[in-house]
């Protein structure tokens, strides 16, 4: 009986093209993952997310809820039990806008949105904390109010 030979990986020829793969490197797991593709045209890069430049850049300081809520910016007001999400814009500070819509809702007074849809399907309020989340705070300055131009929401659906 004779042995059974493995063959060799095949070498990509000169009119087949390589693809690459991008794997972002966590470690073992990550190079078990990738020999699938060992005996494929397909080669294999690895990435990592630590880079020099995210170890030199300097990480904003964490606001506390308190301190958050007293920056102005772009906001948003969620009810979960009907999944409406009411996003707004404030030159003043997010509690006080809060504070207005709840005002509103309380005193049944149709001068906000986010109100006024509570009051219409019987919705209750509940606390700042749970209600509104800071899409982009932006401090106002000399020149005015200022939110970037560009922004990206937070945990919307």
């Amino acid at each position: 009986m004779g042995a059974i030979k493995q063959q060799k990986p095949k070498q990509p020829t000169r009119n087949e093209k390589t693809t690459w793969a991008t794997f972002t490197y966590f470690g073992r797991q990550t190079r078990s993952i990738t020999r699938i593709f060992k005996d494929t045209h397909i080669k294999i890069t690895f990435k990592i997310n630590n880079t020099i430049n995210k170890i030199l850049t300097p990480k904003p300081p964490k606001l506390t809820s308190d301190q958050q809520y007293q920056q102005s910016g772009v906001y948003c007001l969620t009810w979960p039990v009907c999944s409406v999400k009411y996003i707004g814009q404030i030159r003043g500070s997010f509690r006080k806008r809060f504070q207005e819509h709840f005002h509103d809702f309380k005193y049944n007074v149709r001068k906000s949105n986010f109100a006024t849809h509570l009051l219409d399907h019987n919705h209750s309020i509940d606390t700042i904390n749970e209600t509104m989340s800071v899409l982009q705070g932006a401090a106002e300055n000399s020149d005015g109010f200022q939110v970037p131009l560009y922004w990206q929401p937070c945990g919307m659906t």
